[in-house]
């Protein structure tokens, strides 16, 4: 359940259904418990890895900054 952070209106209409859905309430929270426990330091280096060496030749470019100091 996802709402735009300018969409005011989405969000307490989000929220209002999970007041009045108990059971689908408690359904988000068991499968964000279950992503939280995957979670650990290797897959968020890994992750990241991956973004590092997949990265595009246009994101290169636009990781250095003024003085030509690779941020990435």
């Amino acid at each position: 359940m996802k709402a735009d952070l300018q969409e005011d209106e989405d969000f307490v209409d989000g929220a209002l259904r999970l007041a009045d859905q108990p059971t689908l309430l408690n359904r988000i929270r068991a499968q964000a418990r279950l992503d939280a426990l995957e979670l650990d330091w290797n897959s968020q280096i890994e992750q990241f890895e991956q973004l590092v060496f997949t990265q595009t030749a246009r994101t290169r470019y636009h990781a250095i900054d003024n003085q030509s100091i690779s941020l990435l």
